[in-house]
């Protein structure tokens, strides 16, 4: 098959004229949806066509989109990329006007089949194949298949249309002649290196009918890049198997992460922004469609794995359960990045397993102070660049993370009184955590609900047993030493302490087993005391990382720009700015290649650096050894390591970039 060398063709015609050509299949490509019309949707087709009937007047039917291809002199397929719906539709209601009247047969057929094509390729219309019987059966009047295919759409509006023509004050012949009045615009493209950007068609998808989603976009932009076979193949053995891996949104979702782990922080992307997004990744990366879907299904795989926190490691999967379950998917797309270097042997196993559980430490600490997470896209971007050395991953993170990870006294400090119970779903993992933390087994928490040990609502028999529990309650009934876990919560209620000791006494769960052993009275001190010893339990889970530090100095490392360390001594050997990686040898060459980087993607930032007063007289002025930069301004590089640093610091602020520059220095 070849396609026509035109690029784009368009023009009016009324909807019969253009189902009358013979010799033509219609050909619905394999990769888009079913047939999804709704009754109401035709019911209005209907009583538009009746008032055309009274009218007498044109009535727009929307755009046609096809891409032809034609085989010499045998037939030509035209692939339909918009207004298949419409198409479908229409071709069930003269069905329906050709089973009113019989006398209409030859003329409905000449709208329906070809007359010198095979059997296989009689009815015009090829359907999806999933609809492709219940089509056909309509269109060659097979009763007893139409019957068999009862639950089809298209049965359904089929039987609709029969019952509306035998109802209506018009013939079917003056139906039939009234399509006539329904008017298309036919937009016939070829898609290749020289034709209309495919941009364009696909957007047109969303102008009418049912919208698509991105996922269906990037599918339809990829695949109409191809010819027929190869779209079945692409279809069936890529895109089949990834819609099986998702479901709705979760396939955007999947795709939206996958372009910031590809894209990095050089090019923020948002999820409502995902098709053209990729539309941008793709043309950058110079793939063909099958390299394109390759990456996303191997990636697709990974993700799953993620979401059900099974992959191949245990302690990998313990960590994905626990960050699955804070809802932190903010974190997927380095996760993605380090999942590929395991496999492509780049990151050891042993490496992997401290990365992760080092940034579930960091996330646990930041849910359970409910500090914000809003700059941890950004953080989350800059991981996702390789760094320099395939050593520098773990260090690299550490560098990132160090800012923001809750410190030991913090976390302490929040436990003695943050309600944890107010995200009761983070309070039940904390507890379940430090069971298993305690027990050392597999237990099932399937059943088990917090408790509150001094209940919620106090009874006359706590306000009796406990002096002054008033005036503590509010403050302590939430925190983490008053709640445990137990599978008869509704049994314990609001009953008295020494009741729910002989409880707790014997339940299989430790942490609730322990406290009428360690406790004989609750109150605020017992409470604060068993915060206290789980607190330090949870410690325990998720330890503080070690930021190694030599002799008081500055261990070599990659550090983030604003980070406050005292460089002498130390030799650059990278610089990364907004994900791109720029190998340096001095501090002069880090001084140029940051400025000159600012120069050309910044010009704007440049110059109001440029005009800042002391930035001014210090490094733009009176120069003793002056360097050129790449717009001819001069800039001093008479300068020690630490005022260059100063200097790329102030100017990076300035140019609000400093989450986006990191250096490594030996």
């Amino acid at each position: 098959m070849q396609s026509k060398s035109k690029p784009i063709d368009a023009g009016s015609i009324n909807v019969l004229d253009f189902l009358k050509n013979d010799n033509v299949i219609l050909e619905i490509p394999v990769f888009q949806r079913h047939y999804e019309w709704s009754t109401d949707q035709c019911e209005t087709l209907f009583a538009d066509l009746e008032q055309i009937v009274d009218s007498q007047k044109e009535h727009f039917f929307g755009t046609i989109v096809y891409v032809s291809y034609r085989e010499i002199n045998v037939k030509e397929t035209k692939q339909m990329i918009d207004g298949q719906q419409r198409l479908t539709t229409l071709m069930l209601l003269i069905c329906a006007l050709r089973n009113s009247d019989k006398q209409l047969s030859d003329q409905c057929d000449q709208y329906l089949l070809n007359s010198r094509l095979s059997d296989n390729e009689r009815v015009k219309l090829k359907s999806v194949e999933r609809d492709r019987m219940a089509f056909m059966s309509i269109v060659q009047e097979r009763s007893a298949e139409i019957q068999s295919e009862s639950n089809s759409k298209l049965v359904a509006n089929y039987r609709l249309f029969c019952h509306r023509v035998s109802q209506s004050t018009f013939s079917a012949r003056t139906l039939l002649d009234a399509l006539r009045q329904l008017i298309i615009v036919n937009i016939e493209l070829t898609l290749g290196p020289d034709s209309e950007n495919p941009e364009v068609v696909f957007e047109s998808l969303n102008s009418t009918g049912l919208s698509l989603s991105a996922t269906d976009l990037i599918r339809n932009y990829l695949l109409m890049q191809v010819g027929p076979d190869e779209q079945r193949n692409l279809y069936q053995n890529y895109w089949v198997k990834l819609e099986q891996l998702f479901a709705g949104a979760d396939f955007t979702e999947f795709i939206w992460r996958y372009l910031i782990m590809s894209m990095h922080a050089s090019h923020p992307i948002k999820k409502s922004d995902v098709y053209h997004g990729y539309q941008q990744f793709f043309i950058a990366q110079h793939w063909n469609p099958q390299q394109a879907l390759t990456d996303l299904l191997r990636f697709a795989y990974y993700y799953v794995h993620f979401q059900q926190s099974q992959t191949d490691n245990p302690e990998i999967n313990h960590s994905l359960e626990i960050i699955n379950r804070m809802k932190s998917k903010v974190v997927y797309p380095y996760l993605l990045m380090l999942q590929d270097q395991v496999v492509k042997n780049r990151l050891s196993k042993a490496d992997w397993i401290k990365i992760v559980q080092t940034l579930t430490n960091y996330l646990f600490r930041l849910k359970i102070c409910q500090l914000s997470t809003a700059g941890l896209n950004s953080i989350i971007s800059n991981l996702c660049v390789l760094p320099a050395a395939t050593t520098g991953f773990y260090q690299r993170e550490l560098t990132l993370l160090r800012n923001r990870f809750v410190s030991d006294r913090d976390f302490t400090e929040t436990l003695k009184t943050t309600d944890i119970y107010r995200e009761s779903d983070l309070a039940k993992l904390t507890l379940e955590l430090l069971e298993q933390h305690r027990s050392k087994e597999t237990i099932d928490f399937t059943d088990a609900q917090i408790e509150h040990v001094m209940p919620q609502t106090l009874s006359n028999d706590w306000r009796l047993a406990v002096v002054n529990v008033d005036s503590f309650h509010d403050r302590y009934v939430n925190t983490l030493g008053n709640l445990t876990l137990t599978k008869y919560n509704q049994e314990m209620s609001n009953a008295p302490f020494d009741k729910k000791r002989a409880v707790y006494q014997k339940s299989n769960i430790m942490i609730t087993r322990n406290i009428p052993s360690d406790y004989d009275i609750w109150n605020a001190t017992s409470i604060a005391k068993r915060t206290a010893q789980l607190t330090q339990e949870l410690l325990e889970i998720f330890p503080f990382p070690t930021f190694a530090v030599k002799n008081n100095g500055v261990q070599s490392g990659t550090y983030r720009i604003d980070t406050a360390i005292n460089v002498t001594g130390k030799k650059p050997v990278n610089i990364m700015i907004q994900g791109k990686n720029y190998r340096i040898s001095s501090w002069q060459e880090f001084l140029f290649t940051f400025m000159n980087y600012l120069v050309t993607n910044k010009p704007s930032k440049y110059q109001i650096a440029r005009n800042d007063v002391a930035l001014k007289r210090q490094f733009f002025t009176n120069l003793r050894k002056p360097k050129k930069l790449v717009n001819g301004d001069e800039l001093e590089r008479n300068l020690s390591a630490n005022h260059i640093k100063a200097f790329v610091t102030k100017v990076a602020e300035i140019a609000d970039l400093s989450n986006q520059i990191f250096y490594t220095i030996r």
